[in-house]
């Protein structure tokens, strides 16, 4: 549910209505966007607050990557040089699949400066059905990943399968503060942006 407040409503009363609303289990953004199961929530009885504007219901699933919630394009800055990634701002991020060895990351790393591409991309966890099959350097493979970034400066991108591994990406000098989520070209759509719940409820961010 979103919940336009009125243009001059006082302040103390808007914090004590989202105290209340808090109070009854709800989370709610700067936006005054309310996550939770608001069905049981009367529309009238919001409305009757006399800071409440309006209101209307979110039928959508996902709700922090809802542009009902935040109509302003997303921009995420990252590494120390600060590249702009979203609201218009385009950024190549380029590596091989895998990290397999120190001269393979530091070689593609290279290439990937001259070519012009932003980040450099690589992968240290590589699940596999096959217990048997390659399943990627992890640790070993963030350390090759950091020694890429010191050779040429680029930020560095790789995917974490669980939030136990993100000290594992901090100890390399590494901040672990933007999510890259990966979705099939075939995969719905809803999942995928539900997926934005999920960072803030990692202790370790």
């Amino acid at each position: 549910m979103i919940i336009v407040l009125k243009q001059h409503a006082p302040d103390e009363k808007v914090k004590a209505f989202c105290n209340e609303l808090q109070t009854m289990g709800y989370q709610i953004n700067d936006s005054m966007g309310m996550i939770g199961d608001t069905k049981a929530l009367s529309e009238s009885w919001v409305l009757a607050n006399p800071v409440v504007e309006t209101c209307r219901r979110v039928s959508e699933p996902y709700k922090k990557a809802n542009r009902k919630f935040h109509p302003d394009d997303t921009v995420v800055e990252v590494g120390d040089k600060k590249i702009k990634v979203g609201g218009g701002h385009f950024a190549v991020m380029a590596g091989p699949c895998s990290v397999e060895s120190k001269e393979q990351i530091t070689f593609v790393a290279q290439r990937v400066q001259a070519a012009g591409a932003s980040i450099l991309r690589g992968g240290a966890f590589k699940p596999r059905t096959s217990p048997y099959s390659f399943q990627g350097l992890r640790a070993e493979g963030l350390e090759l990943l950091a020694h890429a970034r010191s050779q040429t400066g680029r930020p560095i991108v790789t995917e974490l399968m669980n939030s136990e591994h993100i000290p594992l990406f901090e100890e390399t000098g590494a901040t672990c503060r933007t999510l890259n989520c990966s979705r099939l070209l075939a995969a719905p759509t809803s999942p995928f942006y539900s997926s934005a719940a999920f960072p803030p409820r990692w202790k370790s961010w």
